[in-house]
């Protein structure tokens, strides 16, 4: 589970205590049933695998965030938020999820 998430032993230790994930022991080893992981997994949202970092610097690297688009379009960010939120930004939006179905 650390080697997953890409965190300390202690902290799996202290996610399992503090989130009570059942466990059981096979010989000395601590172990969580990857059924028991992976309904943990969905119910959080601060540990990321690896595979989920991957995904998630591909999303950033093809994305901006507001200030980065306010500072690009030489606009406030209240401004990219007015446009992105305006009720013509929102018919393009349901359009390209209608589309995608």
């Amino acid at each position: 589970m650390a080697d997953l998430l890409g965190v300390s032993d202690d902290t799996v230790y202290t996610l399992i205590k503090r989130d009570h994930i059942e466990t059981f022991e096979v010989d000395t080893w601590m172990r969580i049933r990857k059924d028991v992981f992976e309904a943990w997994y969905k119910t959080q949202t601060k540990y990321r695998t690896q595979a989920d970092r991957e995904r998630d610097a591909e999303l950033e690297a093809a994305s901006m965030t507001m200030p980065e688009m306010a500072r690009l379009l030489l606009i406030t960010r209240k401004e990219v938020y007015n446009i992105l939120g305006s009720p013509k930004r929102k018919v393009a939006r349901s359009n390209r999820v209608a589309n995608m179905k």
